[in-house]
C-alpha cells in the first residue's frame, strides 16, 4: 500500500517532519519513507491520496486502566477514602474482590474502541479480576480487532491463588501479552512471593502498583525487616520484565536501583492528581536513567490530555521551560512507551522509517493551515495540536487497517455482542 501527498510526523530524530510526503508499506512493514517526488511507483500497489493530511506513528496508552471505562468506582472510591493511598487501597479492593465476567469484558472492549479514536492501538492495564471469565477471551479480542493489548487483573495476597489458578498458563503471542498488576506487595509472604517469581521467569509479565514506596517500606521494614524495594531484589521480582505504575515517593537509592535493573516505571499524572499523591517527579526519575512510561490511568483513554497535564503541573510547580517538557514528552510518550511495547511484543514500531511496523495514524486537519513553528519545539506542538486540531481517520497497526471514519475495521456490534455473550455470567 502507498500513501502519499500527506504531512508526516516520523518522530525519527534524523528527520522528524516530511511535507509532500510518501510512505510505502508491504507486510506489515515500512519499505519507503520520503519525499512524494522521490517515491517510484510499481504500479500494481493500492494508493491513498492524502491532499495534505498528517501521518503520525501510532501510540502507547503504557497504563489504562480497563476496568474505568464503564463503571464508577474510582468515584465511589472517593466517597468511601479520603486523599492518598487509603483512596487507592479502596479502588483496588474494588478490583480484586471479583467481578461479573460480562462487565470486565465489556469495559475491556470500550476502552479499546475508545483509544482507537485516539490513535492508540497497543494498550497496557488492569482490568477487573473475574473468576468466570476466561483470559483467552481478551487474546480473541486483541486479535479480532487488531490491537496489542498487555492485560490483566490486579492481584492481592487475598485473591493471589485464584488468580494463578486462572492465568498462570496463559501464553503470549504477537498481540496479547498477559500481564498481572500486584498491589500491596509489602503484605505477601514469602511463599507468595515466591508464586510470583515464578511467574515473572515465565511467560507472564508483573508490574507492581506503588502509590507511596516510603509508607510501604516503612511497613515491609515492620513487617519483615527490609524494605520493600530489598526484599523484591531478594526475590528476582525487579528486572527489566517487571514494572512499576504510579511509582509515588521514591528515594534517590530507589531509583537508582529500579535504573539499574531496567525496571519500566509508569506513571498517570492526572490520577495521581485525583487520589491525591502526585508529585512532579517525572524528571527526576529521568535524570535518574530511568525507563519512563506514561498512560492515561482511570480518567479516561486521552493520551493526549494526559500529555497536556504534565506540561501544565511542570510549568507551574517546576517553572519548567518548553524545551525541558518537550523532552520529557519525547523520552516519555514518544520513546519509552514504544520501547516498553518492543520489549513486550518484539516489533520496532514508533517510528514512521523503512524497516519499522507500520503501525501510523492519518488525521485531517479541521483547518487546512501550517500550525507548526519550526522555532518551537515539535513534540510540545504535537501534544497541544492533537487531537483537538485534526481528526483521526484511519489508523494501522502492523500494516492492518484497524480503524476507519469512526468505526473499529474487525468488530462489528453483533460481533461484540457475541464475545461478551461468551463469558460466564
Amino acid at each position: 500500500m502507498v500513501i502519499r501527498n500527506t504531512r508526516i510526523f516520523t518522530n525519527d530524530p534524523e528527520r522528524i517532519l516530511i511535507d509532500d510526503g510518501t510512505v510505502a508499506f508491504r507486510e506489515g512493514v515500512f519499505t519507503f519513507v520520503g519525499k512524494s517526488c522521490d517515491f517510484e511507483s510499481s504500479g500494481d500497489s493500492e494508493v491513498i491520496d492524502c491532499c495534505g493530511e498528517f501521518l503520525m506513528p501510532s501510540l502507547v496508552n503504557a497504563h489504562l486502566s480497563l476496568h474505568s471505562t464503564v463503571t464508577s468506582h474510582t468515584l465511589i472510591a472517593a466517597e468511601e477514602s479520603p486523599l492518598g493511598t487509603a483512596y487507592y487501597e479502596s479502588v483496588v479492593r474494588l478490583l480484586s474482590d471479583g467481578a461479573h465476567a460480562k462487565l470486565s469484558l465489556l469495559s475491556t472492549i470500550a476502552g479499546v474502541l475508545r483509544s482507537l479514536r485516539y490513535g492508540v492501538t497497543t494498550i497496557f492495564g488492569p482490568v477487573f479480576h473475574s473468576e468466570n471469565l476466561d483470559p483467552e477471551l481478551y487474546r480473541y479480542l486483541a486479535n479480532k480487532v487488531g490491537v496489542n493489548l498487555s492485560i490483566g487483573p490486579v492481584v492481592t495476597c487475598g485473591n493471589l491463588e485464584t488468580v494463578l489458578d486462572i492465568w498462570q498458563e496463559v501464553m503470549s503471542d504477537d498481540l496479547f501479552c498477559p500481564q498481572l498488576y500486584i498491589a500491596d506487595a509489602a503484605l505477601y509472604s514469602e511463599d507468595q512471593l515466591n508464586m510470583l517469581r515464578q511467574l515473572a521467569s515465565s511467560d507472564l509479565r508483573v508490574s507492581f502498583l506503588i502509590f507511596d514506596m516510603h509508607e510501604e517500606s516503612e511497613g515491609c521494614l515492620a513487617r519483615w525487616g527490609e524494605t520493600l524495594t530489598e526484599r523484591l531484589m531478594r526475590n528476582s521480582l525487579l528486572s527489566s520484565n517487571s514494572g512499576i505504575a504510579y511509582a509515588g515517593s521514591l528515594s534517590e537509592t530507589d531509583m537508582d536501583l529500579l535504573s539499574s535493573r531496567g525496571v519500566f516505571v509508569s506513571k498517570s499524572v492526572r490520577s495521581e492528581l485525583y487520589g491525591g499523591i502526585f508529585s512532579p517527579t517525572i524528571a527526576d526519575l529521568l535524570g535518574r536513567g530511568m525507563q519512563v512510561n506514561v498512560g492515561s490511568g482511570f480518567v479516561d483513554v486521552d493520551i493526549f490530555a494526559e500529555l497536556k497535564t504534565i506540561m501544565l503541573t511542570d510549568r507551574h510547580f517546576r517553572h519548567f521551560g518548553n524545551k525541558m517538557i518537550d523532552y520529557e514528552i519525547k523520552k516519555t510518550l514518544l520513546e519509552g512507551n514504544y520501547k516498553l511495547a518492543n520489549r513486550c511484543f518484539g516489533k520496532k514500531t514508533g517510528m514512521i522509517k523503512e524497516g519499522y511496523s507500520a503501525d501510523m495514524v492519518l488525521g485531517k486537519p479541521f483547518v487546512e493551515i501550517d500550525t507548526f513553528d519550526d522555532k518551537l519545539p515539535v513534540a510540545l506542538q504535537l501534544i497541544l495540536r492533537l487531537p483537538t486540531e485534526v481528526i483521526f481517520r484511519k489508523v494501522w497497526n502492523n500494516g492492518k487497517l484497524v480503524f476507519e471514519d469512526d468505526c473499529p475495521v474487525g468488530l462489528t456490534q453483533e460481533e461484540m455482542r457475541q464475545i461478551i455473550d461468551k463469558a460466564d455470567p
